[in-house]
């Protein structure tokens, strides 16, 4: 979290005509700690560089105008985190090509959790073997339970 921090303090100037960007750490610190709870590092950077540069579009009442409106800062950023994630993530696969699959550590340690307390050890028929399978097999629930189908 003050990784975070001091990267977007940094970054900021490039993206706002030179401007400084001030945070409080006791409170911008809690905020990003929520949103590290439910996004990577590298998304939630992408995400908050797309709040600081995304621009008002035709529609007046869309998400685009209404950041582009606002204060962009990282308020902004939570109340529209999962509108400004698919915006990074549909822009990452058009530049990128495919993309892997990223589960927020919350996601695979409940994911963990299921294995071990629901099915006792590897679901799949047969059973998982090999010195990759645990780590396969956690991501393979964690997919279930993000989108439950396979």
């Amino acid at each position: 979290m003050p990784a975070f921090l001091a990267w977007a303090i940094a970054t900021y100037p490039q993206h706002a005509s030179g401007a400084h960007l001030v945070l409080d750490r006791d409170r911008d610190g809690h905020l990003v700690s929520g949103l590290l709870e439910h996004y990577p590092v590298d998304r939630l950077q992408a995400m908050t560089v797309t709040c600081w540069t995304i621009e008002a579009d035709r529609d007046p009442l869309s998400h685009a105008s209404w950041i582009a409106r606002s204060d962009r800062s990282l308020r902004v950023l939570r109340h529209k985190a999962a509108f400004l994630e698919r915006v990074v993530v549909g822009a990452q696969q058009l530049t990128l090509g495919p993309m892997t699959e990223h589960f927020t550590a919350s996601e695979l340690a409940a994911a963990r959790l299921v294995r071990t307390n629901v099915y006792n050890g590897c679901p799949h028929e047969p059973r998982c073997a090999g010195p990759d399978s645990y780590a396969s097999c956690v991501r393979e629930i964690a997919w279930l339970q993000k989108y439950g189908t396979g």
